[in-house]
């Protein structure tokens, strides 16, 4: 069994739980927006569109999967401002279907109208049960995994947006999906296309965050990142917006403030020449791997953060913590129109670290060419049958160190070689990938993946985020015959979800090195 070690404190501390209230109000919401999306997707298929309409949408949404709590003001708004457009879209498509001579079709749901936020919660409370007592298993399980898909579209669109790039058709994907859910008895496999269609959306946003993050801030180099603090007055900058990281750089440029990068997704910054040139960029703070409550309670300054990576613990650091998500917790200073200069003055009244701290480096980035040739020249092997299997353990560097890879890799079968990210280990049939953030270098190697997909190809997912689910069945999309994850937690994967990733898309979950080797060869 393997003994994955990439997961964050959400694993152990049960801090990524989501109140019974704030699920109960983001059902109530989601209600509205679907029944919205039924109008919206009409008016699509007419040629009406409306920016306006579809940017307030992308940022609730992205409110409810950050898990968002809201005011009684801010619920209000939503819920308001939903109906608002519901019967403007109404309006306009009755018109449209009068006027052409079409049946005029209705959404299967009726709303109740609830603005007080104790009533709405309520109302949800009892909608959320009566849901779940009358869909069946396999719906269940649809309704999560369409979920956490939903879920990913999103956060990788506002990710986008934030980078001043805009992909419409994650948006009308995000509509589809839920408005096919809506259809009386649903399932699975009748929302077969739309689902799939998603992910081929999520794996175009994944490649234009990628581009525009290279034309933006430049080539991925290798870079040793310092894990020191140094002196003086501090930001830290976590999550993945890279843009804000490059504002507050050049406000604090000149200054004596330092700036540190957190978190996963933010070790990529020094290895971009755009973002790495600036001298106040100092390194990155990290006590533990993705520990959020050890670094934000040590760390002596302002804290740039998203709810997308950090959960139910913002209430321990009120006062410190600002946000640009767009609906924050009381206490947290939301950042409005990338305005940073109430970060600046907090960062001036804040201790600051008051001497150095010297720790280690850490190796980031990769050499895009030299890793492509080589393993264009193994690819080159599988396609030509030299080499008969391919094993490729984690799309991205995440310190594996576990028995169970360590035997995985002790015992390929004979003409197999290993693209190995996840486990630091090189042979003659063995090569390791020091990518260490995200899987861009990964994509990068299989770009000609059309060419091998009948070739045995097996891919291991070894990082447990909250894009582990979205990324398997991109995965499995993309065509590699066979698609295996470690047994992540159920904060991760849930167990049902599990079984519908093992009986509709054919993922397997690892067990016995061994024994997992032998359904490869399959």
């Amino acid at each position: 069994m393997s003994e994955n070690r990439s997961y964050t404190e959400c694993s152990v501390n049960g801090i990524c739980s989501i109140d019974n209230a704030i699920s109960s109000l983001h059902e109530i919401v989601l209600l509205h927006i679907k029944n919205l999306a039924f109008y919206i997707l009409k008016l699509k298929e007419y040629g009406i569109t409306n920016d306006l309409i579809r940017d307030d949408i992308t940022k609730i949404l992205y409110g409810i999967f950050i898990n968002a709590a809201y005011s009684e003001s801010e619920y209000k708004n939503i819920i308001l401002k939903l109906d608002k457009y519901s019967s403007q879209s109404l309006f306009l498509y009755e018109k449209y279907c009068r006027e052409n001579g079409i049946e005029i079709e209705k959404p299967n749901k009726k709303l109740k109208k609830t603005y007080k936020l104790a009533d709405a919660i309520k109302d949800g409370e009892k909608k959320s049960l009566k849901k779940y007592k009358s869909l069946t298993p396999e719906q269940k399980n649809t309704y999560e995994i369409i979920y956490f898909l939903c879920r990913s579209i999103t956060v990788k669109l506002i990710e986008l947006q934030r980078l001043g790039v805009d992909c419409k058709d994650a948006y009308y994907s995000v509509l589809s999906i839920m408005n096919a859910c809506e259809l009386n008895g649903f399932c699975f496999d009748n929302i077969r296309e739309i689902f799939e269609q998603s992910i081929d959306v999520y794996h175009e946003l994944i490649k234009l965050i990628f581009a525009t993050e290279k034309k933006l801030f430049g080539k991925i180099q290798e870079a040793d990142v310092d894990m020191s603090t140094f002196e003086g007055k501090s930001i830290l900058v976590s999550g993945s917006d890279l843009k804000a990281l490059q504002s507050i750089l050049e406000l604090t440029k000149g200054t004596s403030i330092n700036v540190y990068t957190h978190g996963f997704d933010m070790l990529v910054a020094h290895t971009m020449p755009e973002l790495s040139k600036y001298e106040n960029l100092k390194g990155h703070f990290s006590s533990d791997r993705h520990n959020y409550i050890a670094d934000f309670s040590i760390f002596r300054g302002p804290i740039l953060m998203s709810r997308v990576y950090m959960e139910n613990v913002d209430f321990l650091y009120r006062g410190r913590l600002f946000s640009q998500d767009p609906y924050v917790s009381r206490g947290i200073s939301k950042i409005v129109d990338g305005d940073f200069t109430p970060l600046i003055k907090a960062t001036t009244q804040a201790f600051g670290f008051k001497k150095y701290n010297k720790r280690k480096f850490l190796h980031a980035g990769f050499d895009e060419d030299k890793i492509l040739k080589y393993t264009d020249e193994i690819l080159e092997k599988v396609k030509s049958g030299r080499i008969k299997n391919l094993y490729v353990i984690g799309i991205c560097n995440c310190e594996q160190s576990n028995e169970y890879y360590k035997t995985l890799l002790e015992n390929l079968p004979e003409r197999s070689f290993a693209f190995s990210f996840s486990y630091d280990k090189s042979a003659e049939n063995i090569y390791h990938i020091n990518s260490y953030y995200d899987g861009r270098i990964f994509l990068k190697i299989f770009r000609n993946i059309e060419e091998y997909k009948d070739k045995n190809i097996s891919v291991f997912m070894t990082q447990g985020d909250r894009y582990t689910v979205a990324n398997l069945l991109l995965v499995k999309k993309l065509g590699f015959k066979h698609v295996f994850s470690d047994n992540f937690p159920d904060n991760i994967i849930a167990p049902h979800t599990k079984q519908i990733l093992e009986t509709k898309f054919d993922i397997n979950f690892v067990t016995d090195a061994k024994s997992d080797i032998a359904k490869t060869m399959c």
